[in-house]
């Protein structure tokens, strides 16, 4: 509920949403657009600046509101948990055919440049390592998306057994946002001011340091040490 009454206002801060929060409930409600138990509406009326900005963290890492999610099959997916999210925040759920893991190429393709890449085959199951997991994520979504440009396929012609691909020319997913039309100013003027704020060279050292960290709490762990004859191997490329 908190996020659709955010959304409806234009993504305005914690500050100023705690403050509209009284105005707009009513009319939502009147026009049965949300409905609220007493419990809930007060907790809303009641909730703090600090609260608002916490909970809604995640959604405003998106520079566009999330209209559908389509998963694969897995039960990290497949719960209530995620059904009550997206009924609540009114995002369509799908999922996709069994046995099918193409249905989510464009996804698929990022477990290996992205996810394993940065963190590697190791098993991290620890408080420490989730924590450690985190931050390189945190590092890794601000250095590939504003540092790393990627080319998009245009057209594919087919000439006899080969197939000839046109790509795009390469951009950032940040310069992509910023030239699509349909974006909020506000978000991309938020964006060019985060974007200002970044050094490339800085982010990947900290990502080096953190990887290093990960690896060798992981590789200490008894299940690694038993394997005497694991290969050497790089902790990450």
């Amino acid at each position: 509920m908190l996020k659709r009454i955010w959304v409806i206002l234009d993504a305005p801060c914690g500050k100023r949403l705690a403050a509209y929060i009284k105005y707009i409930l009513p009319v939502l409600e009147k026009n049965e657009e949300i409905v609220l138990d007493k419990d809930r509406r007060k907790k809303l009326l009641g909730i703090s600046a600090a609260t608002i900005d916490r909970l809604l963290r995640e959604e405003k890492r998106f520079p566009f509101p999330v209209l559908g999610i389509d998963s694969d099959n897995g039960s990290e997916f497949i719960n209530k948990h995620l059904q009550k999210y997206c009924e609540e925040n009114r995002i369509t759920f799908t999922r996709a055919r069994a046995y099918k893991k193409n249905d989510n190429c464009y996804v698929e393709q990022k477990n290996w440049s992205i996810v394993r890449r940065a963190v590697g085959y190791l098993r991290y199951e620890t408080v420490e390592e989730v924590n450690l997991l985190n931050q390189i994520y945190n590092k890794l979504r601000l250095y590939t998306n504003f540092f790393q440009p990627q080319m998009k396929c245009q057209e594919k012609i087919r000439i006899g057994s080969k197939v000839k691909k046109k790509y795009d020319a390469p951009k950032t997913p940040y310069q992509r946002i910023i030239e699509c039309e349909s974006i909020n100013k506000k978000i991309k003027m938020h964006l060019k001011t985060l974007y200002a704020s970044l050094n490339p060279v800085e982010l990947k050292k900290e990502i080096v340091q953190l990887q290093d960290k990960l690896y060798n709490i992981a590789i200490k762990k008894p299940l690694y040490q038993r394997k005497k004859n694991r290969k050497n191997e790089s902790a990450f490329i």
